[in-house]
């Protein structure tokens, strides 16, 4: 008898689809197609994207650690209550439009692409590293950013200013028009060696 995991391991594509607690560990998706679907409490850990297209596919109480991205294309995807930890995002060839919402992206390394204008809502994104990413106008609400590090992105009216733990060297990134709490400014202000008093 055929299973969701043989289904999905067999397709080329997929279309207006639900899958529920499926263990895909470790599966290669490369160059699937996947569009309208919906993946909850299914296991993603360590499978291979290279090349995979989603649209307007929703992962809900998902674990998506240590995936491996390279090539895919995500437009429309969001990412509710899901587990990314460790995963590297690069190598896109077209930008993602993707939306994260209460997911755990804690180690997560983001390195050379466009972030435009992305939403994430109360995520844990302690020790991430993002490396020369263009998040222009992206929002941090309600984020925990302890120990994440930003080298090279552009800032430039990103909302940060519900997040907790958010620190970034403006000398080091373009900043023009970010926006801060009054506490992130006074750790910023005391990393320069500044004396904040008030």
């Amino acid at each position: 008898m055929s299973t969701d995991r043989d289904r999905i391991e067999a397709a080329t594509a997929l279309e207006d689809e639900t899958f529920d607690n499926v263990d895909l560990a470790g599966m290669s998706l490369t160059g699937k197609e996947l569009s309208s679907c919906v993946f909850r409490r299914c296991n993603f850990v360590g499978t291979t994207w290279r090349g995979l297209e989603l649209e307007d596919c929703v992962f809900e109480n998902c674990d998506l650690s240590n995936l491996r991205l390279g090539g895919a294309s995500l437009r429309g995807v969001e990412l509710r209550d899901t587990k990314l930890m460790g995963t590297s995002w690069s190598d896109f060839g077209v930008p993602p439009v993707v939306g994260f919402t209460d997911c755990n992206l804690r180690y997560a390394s983001c390195m050379g692409f466009d972030l435009r204008r992305t939403q994430f809502t109360r995520c844990t994104l302690a020790e991430a590293t993002f490396v020369e990413i263009d998040l222009t106008k992206s929002v941090f609400a309600s984020c925990d950013l302890a120990g994440a590090s930003f080298d090279r992105c552009t800032l430039t009216g990103a909302d940060f200013t519900s997040s907790s733990n958010v620190f970034f060297d403006a000398t080091k990134n373009r900043a023009k028009g970010a926006r801060i709490s009054l506490d992130s400014a006074g750790l910023m202000a005391k990393a320069l060696g500044l004396v904040v008093k008030g």
